[in-house]
């Protein structure tokens, strides 16, 4: 309890004076940083004697309350607070409406706070008529949504059979109708592979896999603004191997199936899908160069 209460007060203490400008502030800095320079054992008889008098002797306060006063704490998060907390940030908040209570503890405290070092990004698709939703397609960590711009996150693709991720596309026409590509679109050692194109009708809560079960790396999903139905997809079978090139769908169709004219139909509304069709990812690393 009394270092949680430590932690706390130093917190709010430290983020005071790093981030806010008021009478006395020096020489009240100077004071709290000065008592790190004297011994604990300095302060133990005086401490005792203002305890008796205040009848908190043989309580658990004559342990919690001295425990609560952390000065070297303070200015740990002094320094922290300096560096972590953005300026622009804070004014951002301020301009928005937030009050300095709302600031610290959905701001300021995030910054703080300890935090979980993600891996690759491959992919964000933004909900085009409600900012707040996001899709996020991670390179090995399955597919994450949030529908409050990035404050929480719930992961939609952890019951599929391939944790990695190369693409993330929704539905022009319908949002809801999101396409997943899955297997990194990289070529470095560490890539991991996927099992084909998933779609989801309803958000992200449920998927179907539409095929490519052995394309391994979806590197781009384009939808037909005109029909959802037609979809282009870009794929190499291999990181170490050539390009296997671009396949399309249309009309519903459960798998995805090989180039047709859809191709030349489509390629008037959507932007290239590579500028290189054919190629070896790992060609230098098979050349010895």
């Amino acid at each position: 309890m009394s270092s949680v209460g430590a932690a706390a007060l130093s917190t709010f203490a430290g983020y005071g004076f790093a981030r806010y400008v008021f009478r006395g502030r020096g020489p009240l800095l100077g004071l709290v940083l000065g008592t790190i320079m004297v011994p604990t054992t300095a302060l133990a008889i005086p401490t005792y004697l203002l305890f008796s008098k205040a009848g908190l002797v043989n309580t658990p306060w004559a342990v919690i309350l001295p425990s609560l006063v952390s000065p070297f704490g303070l200015f740990l998060m002094w320094v922290y607070a300096r560096d972590a907390v953005s300026d622009s940030v804070l004014e951002a908040a301020r301009i928005d409406g937030a009050g300095e209570l709302a600031i610290f503890f959905r701001v300021v405290l995030r910054s703080l706070g300890p935090g979980l070092m993600s891996g690759r990004i491959a992919d964000i698709a933004v909900h085009p008529t409600v900012p707040g939703i996001w899709y996020v397609a991670a390179g090995s960590g399955g597919v994450w949504k949030t529908t409050n711009a990035g404050t929480t996150w719930t992961p939609v693709f952890e019951d599929q059979t391939s944790y990695s991720i190369g693409e993330i596309t929704l539905d022009p026409e319908n949002p809801d109708v999101v396409w997943v590509g899955t297997g990194e679109n990289v070529s470095g050692r560490h890539v991991g592979w996927g099992d084909g194109v998933y779609r989801s009708r309803d958000a992200g809560r449920t998927w179907q896999r539409m095929g490519l079960p052995r394309s391994e790396h979806i590197g781009r999903i384009l939808v037909d603004p005109r029909d959802g139905n037609r979809v282009l997809d870009h794929h190499f079978a291999h990181r170490c191997g050539t390009v296997v090139g671009v396949v399309a769908t249309a009309g519903g169709r459960r798998a995805l199936s090989g180039v047709s004219a859809l191709v030349r139909g489509l390629s008037d509304h959507v932007p290239p899908v590579a500028d290189r069709v054919h190629r070896r990812p790992c060609g230098r690393l098979q050349d010895g160069a």
